[in-house]
């Protein structure tokens, strides 16, 4: 579900939506994991930085899924189900830290799997928030974006719940901009454009640094957008983009 909100939003194009290169991941991340190679996994993740994070929040989100689905029914969750698909989104996070030098991966994974029911209930209205800011922008109603993504973002925050933080962070610096209010929207463009990068979002991190760019332009803050405009261009050749590519040099060109 996540997953869907966050690429709806940004709009992105189903060149850059294609995060996942390798359609057995999923399959090498499980036979990894109960080896316990970390030292491949390593590898694997380095391999395919923008599928990790989604590869991983299968287990975490499943995982929550289990209990609430047997909370529904009345039943205590199986414990050992629950247990084994977090101790191996643990194992992959971890991995995935050690493969690009970061540390949201383990604490993102750590602070969801250790969700008490109150959590996971803000858990999920932060992204019944996002759904909603979602729909706004659709309505083109970017003052009820704002709120929403401003909710989401604070729901998400104490959680450790970093995925969303991203994700609702870009959602209100956008609507900050829409409304006229670009110097308070750069704060949280930037700072979601660093997040995506650290969580190798690599399709999110691209987005936002076209937003962020014409934000710093529009502000007079030539130097950073231009700095923002070379991180997209660079992002726009890992993903494939050759139109945005095209564009963004071409942007560069008539900003030096």
């Amino acid at each position: 579900m996540r997953l869907a909100l966050a690429l709806t939003l940004a709009l992105i194009s189903p060149a850059v939506a294609a995060l996942r290169q390798d359609p057995k991941l999923g399959e090498h991340y499980h036979e990894l994991a109960e080896k316990g190679d970390r030292a491949a996994l390593v590898a694997l993740w380095r391999g395919e930085p923008g599928s990790v994070l989604a590869t991983i929040d299968e287990d975490l989100e499943g995982s929550l899924a289990l209990t609430e689905k047997a909370r529904k029914a009345g039943k205590e969750p199986d414990a050992a189900a629950v247990a084994a698909m977090r101790a191996r989104a643990r194992f992959g996070a971890e991995a995935a830290d050690e493969a690009f030098g970061t540390a949201l991966f383990t604490d993102y994974a750590v602070a969801f799997a250790s969700f008490t029911e109150e959590e996971a209930k803000s858990f999920r209205a932060g992204q019944a928030a996002y759904g909603r800011a979602r729909a706004a922008f659709k309505a083109g109603d970017n003052g009820a974006a704002l709120e929403a993504a401003t909710e989401s973002e604070a729901l998400a925050r104490p959680l450790g719940d970093w995925w969303g933080a991203a994700m609702a962070a870009g959602a209100r610096g956008q609507a900050l901009v829409a409304l006229g209010r670009a110097e308070e929207g750069l704060g949280a463009l930037a700072e979601a454009a660093l997040l995506n990068h650290d969580l190798r979002l690599l399709g999110a991190e691209y987005q936002t640094l076209r937003m962020l760019a014409d934000a710093l332009d529009g502000a007079g803050k030539k130097e950073r957008a231009q700095r923002a405009l070379e991180r997209a261009a660079a992002l726009a050749e890992t993903l494939g983009d050759k139109e945005g590519l095209k564009a963004l040099k071409a942007r560069l060109a008539g900003s030096k």
